[in-house]
């Protein structure tokens, strides 16, 4: 587990660091498609400022809708603490787009078509993340590729 990244004085948390990459890396994967491939329609970098608001809310929400306990429900404002859900990531980031379709006037099929196929690695980055916080670590296992997690730690 490697839940924190230390750069100078700041302590960076790689679960939201990596979500945000996927969604960032999904959304400029998708929009050089679009322009090289794809129909052209007016989808710039624009498009992650209401993608990456709505899907970090929707994922607080998530969380604190489903996995946590009813006295932690009021830690949803602090927003220095963990409490992020990627499938609620993944809506808040469709509904982000949906808005922005709106907006410029495109398709919301054709224009959500253009993103699906960048959305596993998306996926990759958010689970990296989980993995990086302990909270999705998988079964017990003897193969050459399963790891050892420290004592005391969620996964032990």
């Amino acid at each position: 587990m490697f839940p924190y990244l230390y750069f100078l004085d700041y302590k960076i948390e790689l679960y939201s660091t990596l979500n945000f990459m996927g969604m960032f890396i999904l959304v400029t994967m998708g929009i050089r498609w679009n322009y090289r491939y794809g129909s052209k329609y007016p989808i710039g970098l624009g498009i992650l400022f209401l993608i990456v608001p709505s899907a970090a809310v929707l994922a607080r929400l998530f969380f604190f809708m489903f996995l946590a306990c009813s006295s932690s429900k009021m830690q949803f404002f602090n927003l220095t603490s963990g409490g992020y859900m990627a499938l609620g990531t993944i809506f808040g980031g469709i509904m982000g787009a949906l808005i922005y379709f709106e907006f410029k006037k495109i398709p919301k099929i054709e224009g959500i078509e253009i993103f699906i196929p960048y959305i596993p690695i998306g996926g990759i980055f958010s689970r990296l993340g989980c993995f990086c916080t302990g909270c999705c670590y998988g079964t017990i296992t003897n193969s050459i590729f399963g790891l050892r997690f420290p004592m005391g730690s969620p996964a032990w």
